[in-house]
């Protein structure tokens, strides 16, 4: 599903996120404040996202492609 918010704040979508949970919400297209505030990707800390981050070292080591751009910033 899509949800198009062309003016939400970060209180506003993490309130959202926490009213859809287990459910997921990913930002596509905000701006680069709005993203500087939030995950977009909205993964927290745990074994999934380690797993990520070891699976990007052992293929990206030197970390050229898309540095930062993905969960949790890997």
């Amino acid at each position: 599903s899509w949800i198009r918010l062309p003016s939400a704040t970060a209180e506003e979508l993490t309130a959202l996120r926490e009213a859809l949970r287990p459910a997921r919400l990913q930002l596509t297209d905000a701006p680069a404040e709005l993203r500087a505030e939030l995950d977009p990707w909205d993964v927290a800390e745990g074994p999934e996202l380690e797993l990520m981050r070891r699976v990007k070292e052992r293929f990206d080591p030197k970390r050229v492609l898309n540095p930062g751009i993905y969960v949790g910033g890997i």
